[in-house]
């Protein structure tokens, strides 16, 4: 009995050194369970925030390769691709995870960002749009679609996401927008 007690011991000892680091734990848990997808994509999400975006995008194409239909997986390997610059990528990818999710209001925010960052004000007012349609909630949303709406020379539809922000009582954001808003009447 003391012999099996010890063993236990050891093996609790053991198994505590994954839980010191959230990289060691979601590693074990994708070499011990290769095809479970929530792994996979929490490993990759860890990645991201620790700028690792090479291992990030190799983690989510793991998830895409079990699961070509996960939304989740394309929305996530769309901000890495975002992060680094490839912003033809991200917007693929975003396009993806709305195609099998289209319900997905943050998608389409991305979606809109990436836009924006191509010039395309256009295709980001619609983005923004459809994101605000689907979750009227996502505060960032009234900005960007407020800061896409003076650059495609719209400052009626960029007051409108002002006064939204204000009516919510996000000053930090109404603030920055107000300041574009000011300096486009001001010239």
């Amino acid at each position: 009995m003391t012999a099996i007690i010890i063993i236990l011991c050891v093996m609790t000892y053991q198994r505590n050194n994954l839980w010191i680091d959230e990289s060691v734990l979601w590693q074990d848990a994708v070499t011990k369970s290769p095809r479970k997808l929530r792994s996979w994509n929490n490993l990759g999400k860890l990645l991201t925030e620790r700028a690792r975006y090479p291992e990030a995008i190799n983690a989510f194409k793991k998830v895409i390769a079990l699961d070509p239909t996960n939304s989740l997986a394309f929305m996530n390997i769309g901000v890495v691709y975002y992060r680094v610059g490839d912003v033809r990528q991200a917007i693929a990818s975003y396009e993806k995870a709305i195609e099998f999710k289209p319900q997905y209001a943050l998608a389409y925010l991305n979606l809109g960002l990436a836009y924006d960052d191509q010039g395309q004000h256009q295709q980001a007012l619609a983005s923004y749009e459809k994101s605000l349609q689907l979750n009227p909630k996502i505060k960032e949303t009234y900005f960007y679609l407020g800061k896409a709406a003076i650059e495609a020379g719209n400052i009626e539809l960029a007051v409108q996401q002002l006064e939204a922000l204000r009516q919510m009582k996000e000053t930090e954001l109404a603030g920055r927008l107000d300041k574009r808003i000011r300096k486009v009447l001001d010239q």
